[in-house]
């Protein structure tokens, strides 16, 4: 998965989509994630050395489309400024601790989540007046 994302911006949000996996009932990844905790970190892709280490991420859940009965739910990261200051390639993970499981996740699975903070000629700061 690739993101792309401005220097010293805060937006898009970074998302991923959370899907059960097939041996978990729906009431149990439910219940998994009402007891977990979101962290996200980020490292650069060409040194190894972390930009972001474990910063706080949520989870938002909204009723599926298809089936009103059924919950979705995404992973979300919300980027500061200093997160996006340095341009380059990034590689990123989120990681879920089940609290009462003592188990975690590392998101994605699948595919590296390949991040590209590009160049930006506007930067915009706020003063106090």
């Amino acid at each position: 998965m690739n993101f792309f994302i401005n220097q010293y911006s805060t937006l898009p949000r970074l998302k991923m989509k959370l899907v059960s996996n097939n041996d978990l009932d729906l009431d149990q990844f439910e219940e998994l994630l009402s007891i977990s905790t979101v962290t996200f970190s980020m490292v650069d892709a060409d040194t190894g050395i972390f930009r972001i280490s474990n910063k706080a991420g949520s989870i938002e859940s909204k009723k599926s489309a298809s089936n009103p009965l059924i919950n979705e739910y995404t992973i979300v990261y919300e980027w500061t400024k200093n997160d996006t200051a340095k341009v380059g390639n990034y590689i990123g993970e989120f990681k879920l601790d089940f609290l009462g499981e003592c188990s975690s996740l590392i998101v994605p699975i699948a595919e590296k989540l390949n991040i590209f903070i590009q160049g930006s000629i506007t930067k915009t700061t706020t003063q106090k007046i």
